[in-house]
Parts: C-alpha cells; structure tokens; sequence
C-alpha cells in the first residue's frame, strides 16, 4: 500500500515532494523496497518528540549533505593542511618551533582517528580525545588552539560545514607569580671557564677551543633567544653587533616577536665578543647541534634557562624592570611576575664580573 496524504502538526504536508525524495533515499539507505513503510514510518514516529516535520527534516538533510566526492579522510587533511604550514616556515610567517609542536598534536590526532571522515568528527568526539594526556588546562588550551586553526582551514575548504572546536571549552588561567629556573653566579663562571677550553667533538671537522663561546655568551650575557634552528641566535650575525653604540640591534626579522630591539652590551660581554670575534668564532659552527647538546647536558641547562639568567641577573644589577623588560624584549609584567628580587645585586656583581681567562 502507498501512502497517499501524511499528517503531521495536524495540516497536509507535500506528500508527492516526500514521497519522491524518500523513495530516492532508499535507494541509498536500504536497497529492499518493501521496507519504504516501515522507514517513513519510523522517520515520522522519531520526529514527534522534537515536533518537526518531515518537509523539516528533508530541508535540513539538504541543506548539510555532502556528496561523498567531497568528503575528505582525517589523514589526507593532515598531510594537506601540514604541506601549507611548512610552506609558511619556509616564507618566515611562523616559527618553525610552533610548526613543529603543531605538526606532533596532528600527527596524534591523526593517528587517534584513524580511517575517519573530516566531517564526522563532532566536539564529543574531540572532547574525549582531548580529555586523553591533557596534564594541565594550559596543555588543554594549546591543544585546543591547533585543532581549532586546522578546522577553520577545514571549514574554509568546505571540508565541514561547521567548526566543531568552537563549542569546547576554552579556560581562563590565573597566572600566579613563580621563580623563572636559572643558574647561579658560580655556576655561569664555571660553564664559561669550560667553554674556553672546549674544542668540540672528536669526530668535529674544524676543532679549536672557544668553539662554542659566542653562542654561549649571547644567550647569557645579552638574553637572545636560544631557538638556532629558525629563532633570534640563529638569525643574528656580526653586522647586527656595533661596539661603538655598545648596542645589539635585534631587527625585526631577527625577533621573536617581530619588534626591533636594542640590547646593551655590558663590558663582560663586550670582552667576551672581543677576545673571541664572530669572523673566526662563529655563532653556530660547523656540528653545532651536537656539541649544543652534549654542553646543555653536561650542566643541566634546559631550554631557556640562559635567558632567564640574564634577565634576572639584569634586574638584580639596576633594580629596573622597566629596563629589563626593553632589554630582554618582555613585557613589565613578565619581568616582574618571574624575574624580580631572584638574584640579589651581591650575585649579580659577580654574575657580571665574569671575564675572559
């Protein structure tokens, strides 16, 4: 028997567009012809509670279906959106560093949903998965903030109708102050002095001692960012020193945060720089990266705890946040949320008393 008039909200709806478009549908949804009835009927019956009508449903069903042509796999998105990103590296738009720490959480959301469409993931889904290694709400935060640029590009190609990361939650942190992690006076004599003597690996093809002073120096006496890869150490060269200013310029191009700063040079520095020149002692020389690494494990330095010497060695010395904020390139918030009464000014005299041999 087919149905000839459909009565839903109490008033005729269009029975032959239905009729047709269910028809049609099941031709995809089920093959057998005999279950069209029974299909129609269980479409009206989940339908009463929300109130809708069937002409609802098929207008909506329109509206969001796409053809499976234009449905795209979770991992063939990643390899798309992470071939443009690299792209950006190479154009200097983003750090390689944060391409890096983004192209890891992709690679693991990848993996996580496997064999998915783009389009079928919705934010329960994504909530489980961020619930899973989120050890803090700022790792919650960062996590969220790469899925939400990747969806956004999703949404932009039409590859989802809708951005599921928006309806996730995103946490205000309270900032407390804390201590910034650096070295103390004796310490930073101690690598120095090593330095000087050091020539490198064994299997180095130039060896010769001081080989890695200069890196050293500037990340600890002038408080460049220590990223060699793509950031400031890694960009700054001799023509951006002038001893007759007595002045570091940091080019815009150079900063981290694409602002022009000037850095002081202190006299340690100012003899360091001296007694070893940047022509025949150069900044990152050849097999850097694994003698960075042995000197960085052999003192326990991690990643940016030169920095954090300098700048509260720097507050220690002129009692000036202020200063220490345009030397270091923070804000004075920064500065005085983790660098303020770290060092006092006896360590801090000694910090840069600290000389060539």
């Amino acid at each position: 028997m087919r149905p000839t008039r459909l009565v839903t909200d109490n008033r005729m709806t269009r029975p032959v567009f239905v009729i047709k478009f269910f028809a049609a549908l099941s031709i995809v949804v089920s093959p057998v012809d005999d279950r069209f009835d029974t299909d129609l009927s269980n479409a009206v019956d989940r339908l009463k509670p929300s109130g809708k009508s069937i002409e609802f449903a098929v207008d909506f069903f329109l509206r969001n279906f796409k053809e499976f042509d234009h449905r795209k796999l979770v991992s063939d998105v990643c390899d798309e959106y992470l071939r443009r990103r690299s792209m950006e590296v190479d154009r200097g738009i983003i750090a390689r560093r944060y391409f890096l720490s983004f192209r890891v959480e992709l690679r693991r959301f990848e993996k996580w949903f496997e064999n998915s469409m783009v389009d079928e993931i919705d934010t329960e889904r994504l909530e489980d998965y961020l619930s899973v290694g989120a050890s803090s709400l700022k790792t919650w935060n960062n996590r969220r903030g790469y899925l939400n640029s990747f969806f956004r590009y999703c949404e932009r190609r039409g590859y989802v109708t809708r951005n599921p990361v928006v309806s996730l939650p995103q946490y205000r942190l309270r900032f407390r102050r804390g201590t910034a992690e650096t070295l103390s006076a004796e310490k930073c004599a101690e690598l120095m002095n090593f330095l000087e003597d050091y020539s490198g690996r064994e299997r180095t093809l130039k060896r010769y001692r001081g080989i890695m002073v200069n890196y050293f120096a500037l990340c600890l006496f002038a408080g460049i960012r220590p990223d060699w890869e793509s950031g400031e150490i890694g960009k700054l060269t001799e023509k951006h020193i002038n001893f007759d200013t007595g002045v570091i310029h940091v080019e815009p191009e150079v900063s981290k945060v694409n602002e022009k700063r000037n850095v002081r040079i202190e006299k340690c520095l100012a003899d360091w720089l001296q007694r070893y020149p940047l022509a025949r002692f150069p900044i990152l020389p050849p097999g850097f990266a694994k003698m960075r690494l042995d000197i960085r494990k052999c003192f326990e330095i991690g990643y940016d705890v030169l920095r954090h010497t300098y700048i509260s060695m720097l507050v220690g010395k002129y009692r000036s946040v202020g200063d220490a904020a345009i030397q270091a390139g923070n804000s004075e918030a920064v500065c005085r949320r983790y660098y303020l009464d770290v060092k006092s000014k006896g360590e801090a005299e000694r910090f840069w008393s600290i000389c060539p041999k």
